[in-house]
């Protein structure tokens, strides 16, 4: 039987391997063009480390490389030793060069152990015998290549730096390997994104001797291909068969598993055997079980984050995430830019992500893996409570389940096991039906009464008029009539204005908004009644909102403004500042460029007079968009300008990245390129995304110059990427630029004679993939993202499509 490791995929055997491998194809294809690439040089090769946060797969993809590097003919001559994952005995580098020889002979690895205190001569003793090991194969074999693969690479540095005595000879001694044996390739791998190993001293040769590949998560296109691999395995060995409604069952739910585990192989690999259970109480003790198991995976993980990332990660799980990182400071009692760089480890280390706000250039931050945050509440927050474990997995079984089945369970164990249990399966089906945060739940103890309110519910959802079946967000308002249907018969009207708003809210979210306007003025009303000056205000900005979203801005305009004298009265800041900033951005889209500047500017003084830096950064944004579309670019570099600064004070890379991108497509209306390019630094590490923002200038130039010209920016754009591509990662930049022409909304013939441009000037082939990927996403944009139109193409392509149209936002 094919054994699928959790922890340990070197146990696995090759054909199980390359059976489930899913998902690194790419990366897989990278790394043995680099690795080819050392074969064939006669200088040092390239070296190169293998970077992804715990649980993402390193092992699995170093085992699969190890596979492919062996069955490829090119690299038959070749040795790749995989060291093994732990190295207790390697605390210098004589101990690794005695390791590496240990396993190419294949001896056992009794005898490799350490010195207490390693003689001078023991260093050159090793060094001669691999350079004497490694001359020998290269005699017997031309094409002979050494590659070595050290996993957890920053521990073994942090081994070799362990002693002040010997830190600077070790890291000598470690650079030599590096850089002056030939026909050795040395591949590391790394839990931390942003490791102290490699990145920490941009001056250390150790920083420049390692080429950096990221294990990206999984999507949810990966988890279906691996759910399929597996499910071939299980009936290839045991004969078991599954009925297409099985299997399309099971499909939905591995859509939630996809969604839940922050897109870790590792998890994928756990989960799977959820999709075989078929009732409510048994996944529950399932789950509860797997969490059990993996205590050891995530204290480790959690013992992994520095503390100050621990406080700020402890602080996101206990006050119900979705905070944005300046929400976060204020509940631990700091600044935005004294938490960033705790922040940003959390971030680059893939142990949260961030979703953007609406209407707002914030981002809700939330833990990637949502299994480590269940065990964290069960561990931690909710210890020694009387909670279920229903009510503690309700977001999985909300998204692990569908409504109708949650429903029938609902019914049967109210009915059959009436209790605790029971009320909070009612709650979960309730909430699958749209209502996602517990305020908003009916109260009753008894499971009679929970019964006889599902009852209702469905009644009232079996009698809508509309024969196709609801979505959860429609649901959500039927609800929240019939919620508001009983408070208007206590005239009760706090509760009303409560269920007027959830309606209102949700009708917008369909792009309903007449309808919203309707409920809103309904609660203008009410609240004119309770005098609640901060309240109306609210009501006319949430109706200026949808106005907005109708196109109508005059309006939007004009119950901005009212907003904004009632906040006035009140003094309240932060609203004052939404709706200036709202009215300046509905005179930007009224071609009103001046009136927007003025009112953006006022919102910029008030987040000045707060020390507000992101709301600064934002209005200054914003001023400098509508001098663009002025054409005085002078202006708005001035203005971005100052936006870079203040993101500089808070090291958001990402804003900076952004801010330098559109100074430079300012800089390209201005014909002035050299000063564009200037932007672009070989120490930055998102030179890719500054590109990006010179692309905004292509459709500028479309739209103001003519189709002709703005393919000459274009053209001129693709020479520049590959005249800078020892700063920048081509393939990225070419993905990222034709993100950013979809987002714009670019002619479709514009943006063709692009792409074939940049077939003409980019002859490799990874980089032509991407290109045809470019020129394939605009049909299958076409046509409203059909699957079964990537279904046409071969793998790499349309996992290219989908990596582009999914970075255009689109």
């Amino acid at each position: 039987m094919s054994y699928i490791a959790k922890f340990n995929p070197y146990s696995m055997d090759n054909e199980t391997i390359l059976a489930v491998a899913t998902g690194r194809k790419y990366l897989l294809n990278q790394v043995l063009g680099t690795l080819t690439d050392n074969l064939e040089t006669s200088s040092v090769a390239q070296h190169f480390v293998i970077r992804g946060p715990r649980g993402m797969g390193k092992s699995f993809f170093l085992k699969y490389l190890q596979i492919n590097f062996n069955n490829t003919e090119k690299f038959k001559n070749c040795d790749f030793l995989l060291l093994p994952e732990e190295q207790n005995n390697i605390n210098s580098p004589s101990d690794l060069i005695k390791l590496i020889l240990n396993q190419a002979k294949g001896h056992s690895g009794e005898k490799i152990t350490s010195l207490w205190e390693e003689p001078e001569d023991v260093w050159q003793n090793e060094l001669s015998k691999l350079k004497k090991y490694i001359s020998e194969k290269k005699k017997l074999h031309n094409n002979y290549m050494l590659v070595v693969v050290i996993e957890n690479l920053n521990d073994f540095l942090r081994n070799i730096k362990s002693e002040k005595k010997t830190e600077k000879l070790y890291e000598s001694r470690f650079r030599h390997l590096l850089e002056k044996i030939k026909y050795f390739t040395v591949i590391g791998a790394t839990p931390v994104i942003e490791s102290e190993a490699t990145d920490g001293d941009y001056n250390s040769r150790l920083f420049h001797a390692f080429k950096k590949y990221k294990l990206r998560t999984w999507t949810e296109d990966d988890y279906s291909k691996y759910f399929e691999r597996r499910k071939n395995v299980k009936i290839e060995e045991q004969g078991v068969t599954f009925s297409k409604e099985q299997t399309a069952l099971m499909k939905a739910k591995l859509k939630a598993l996809s969604q839940f585990t922050g897109g870790s192989p590792r998890m994928a690999v756990v989960l799977t055997n959820l999709l075989l259970d078929d009732d409510l109480i048994s996944t529950v003790k399932t789950l509860f079980g797997l969490i059990d198991d993996l205590t050891p995976y995530y204290q480790d993980l959690t013992k992994s984050i520095p503390p100050k990332s621990k406080i700020l990660f402890d602080t996101l799980i206990r006050k119900g995430e979705n905070l944005s990182q300046s929400e976060l400071a204020k509940m631990v009692g700091a600044t935005q830019s004294k938490v960033s760089k705790a922040f940003l480890w959390l971030k680059y280390n893939g142990y949260i992500i961030g979703k953007k706000r609406m209407n707002s250039p914030a981002f809700s931050y939330k833990v990637a893996d949502r299994i480590h945050v269940l065990y964290y509440q069960l561990r931690e927050i909710h210890h020694n409570k009387k909670i279920t474990p229903i009510w503690l997995l309700s977001d999985f079984l909300v998204a692990f389940y569908q409504e109708n089945e949650l429903h029938s369970y609902a019914n049967k164990y109210l009915t059959e096991q009436p209790g605790g249990e029971a009320n909070d399966i009612a709650k979960v089906y309730l909430m699958s039906a749209g209502l996602y945060k517990e305020e908003q739940l009916p109260d009753f103890e008894k499971s009679e009464d929970w019964l006889e309110y599902i009852k209702e519910f469905q009644n009232l959802k079996d009698t809508k008029s509309e024969p196709k079946e609801l979505k959860s967000i429609e649901e959500t308002i039927i609800l929240n009539k019939l919620m508001l249907k009983k408070y208007k018969k206590d005239k009760n009207v706090y509760e009303q204005i409560f269920y007027l708003s959830r309606i209102a809210m949700d009708l917008r979210e369909l792009k309903k908004h007449k309808e919203a306007i309707e409920y809103q003025f309904k609660i203008y009303e009410l609240r004119k009644q309770k005098k609640n000056i901060p309240e109306q205000a609210w009501s006319l900005y949430e109706i200026g909102l949808n106005y907005r979203e109708l196109k109508e801005y005059r309006k939007a305009i004009e119950y901005h403004k009212k907003s904004f004298e009632l906040y006035n009265q009140e003094n309240n800041f932060h609203l004052k500042v939404w709706n200036l900033e709202l009215i300046g951005i509905n005179y930007d889209y009224l071609n009103e460029h001046n009136k927007a500047i003025d009112f953006c500017k006022k919102a910029y003084n008030l987040n000045i007079l707060e020390n507000r830096i992101s709301g600064q950064s934002f209005d200054l944004v914003l001023i400098a968009r509508s001098f663009k579309k002025l054409k005085k670019h002078k202006e708005a570099i001035e203005y971005i300008k100052k936006a870079y600064e203040l993101n500089k004070q808070t090291n958001n890379i990402d804003e900076q990245a952004w801010n330098l991108g559109h100074i430079g497509e300012n800089y390209i209306l201005l014909n002035k390129w050299n000063k564009a390019i200037e932007l672009l630094k070989p120490d930055f590490e998102e030179n890719e995304q500054i590109i990006k923002g010179f692309g905004g200038a292509i459709n500028f130039t479309k739209k103001n110059t003519g189709i002709s010209k703005a393919f000459e920016v274009g053209n001129r754009l693709l020479n520049l990427i590959k005249d800078k591509k020892d700063i920048l990662n081509v393939n990225i930049t070419i993905s990222y630029l034709f993100a950013k022409l979809l987002n714009d909304d670019i002619s479709k013939n514009l943006f063709i004679d692009i792409c074939e441009e940049a077939l003409y000037i980019f002859p490799e082939k990874d980089t032509q993939l991407i290109i045809n990927a470019a020129m394939h996403s605009v049909k299958y944009i076409e046509s409203g993202k059909d699957e079964k139109y990537l279904e046409k193409l071969d793998p790499d392509t349309a996992i290219a499509i989908e990596a582009i149209v999914k970075e255009a936002n689109l």
